[in-house]
């Protein structure tokens, strides 16, 4: 499996996981953005979904394009959500994260505690 085969698996994990819809082309659209995103108009919890691949050690975060991302999400109504694959070089076994703006995660808290 390629690089970008195994990334594009990843995508729809997250997407599955999230119970997002995959947009086309992977968000390259201008007018369908995100990897994955919330199609319920009703939806509480609205995603817009940037899904991150790599087989090294670490990845870098840019606050320049956590930003973008995030006022790309707003502007479509949807709260951004980042998923991040650490996959092993080996190809067996992975570690997944998401990354939160810190007012959603409390938000998501505060809905859970009730």
């Amino acid at each position: 499996m390629t690089l970008r085969e195994r990334w594009r698996r990843w995508e729809e994990e997250l997407a599955e996981a999230l119970c997002l819809d995959l947009t086309p082309g992977s968000g390259n659209k201008w007018h369908d953005p995100g990897d994955a995103v919330t199609r319920e108009h009703d939806s509480i919890w609205p995603w817009y979904a940037e899904a991150k691949y790599t087989e090294a050690r670490s990845y870098t975060l840019k606050a320049w394009e956590l930003h973008a991302w995030t006022t790309k999400a707003a502007e479509v109504g949807k709260r951004l959500i980042v998923g991040v694959r650490f996959a092993h070089r080996n190809g067996v076994g992975s570690e997944d994260y998401v990354v939160l703006r810190k007012h959603d995660f409390e938000e998501l808290l505060d809905a859970h505690r009730l």
